[in-house]
């Protein structure tokens, strides 16, 4: 009778086996008989299954903060947003694990990007400024429009006009800044 014990003790812990590795159920177990061989090796597998079980919940888990913290650093940068993004990077940086330390980089960059736009922000500014000053030094009147657009003909006198209004209303700067670009190339 006890042989036949032990035959069923081995059948059940080979048949959990099996099926945890078609299922890839980590939650299932093996039932254990106490005191006996293969009881101590079912114990042992059970032990093994609740490490690798918590494991992976953990290894969830992590993933999942991960994607949460990209997506919000994705959406924060592609909608220039960085507050809440910064206030969160900022808490998760704290933290002492590689998840903290890819905030605190994340952090930097978000930062890096903040003061880029800044400057960017500033130059654009600083450009609107000279180029305005500089056309309405170089064109202050239609006539003088009319006459660079004749001594360059790939140049509209209608266009150049327009423009002429619109720097006076402050306007449309990009279009500006293309024109004096490929006016640069002309006059080369």
């Amino acid at each position: 009778m006890a042989e036949h014990r032990a035959r069923t003790e081995t059948y059940d812990l080979v048949q959990v086996m099996d099926t945890q590795a078609k299922t890839l159920d980590l939650s299932l177990r093996v039932p254990v008989e106490p005191f006996t061989e293969v009881g101590h090796i079912a114990t042992r597998y059970n032990q093994l299954m609740d490490n690798l079980e918590r494991n992976h919940h953990q290894n969830v888990d992590f993933l999942e903060e991960i994607y949460t913290l990209t997506t919000t650093v994705a959406v924060a940068v592609e909608h220039q947003a960085f507050g809440e993004a910064e206030t969160e990077l900022a808490e998760l940086a704290t933290r002492g694990d590689d998840l903290g330390v890819l905030s605190q980089q994340l952090l930097q960059l978000l930062q890096a990007i903040q003061e880029r736009d800044r400057a960017l922000s500033q130059f654009r500014q600083g450009l609107q400024t000279v180029i305005g000053e500089q056309l309405r030094d170089r064109f202050p009147a239609q006539f003088t429009l009319e006459h660079e657009a004749s001594l360059h003909s790939q140049r509209d006198p209608q266009m150049l006009l327009k423009m002429y209004k619109q720097i006076q209303n402050g306007e449309n700067w990009a279009a500006i800044e293309g024109w004096l670009l490929s006016s640069e190339k002309i006059d080369r």
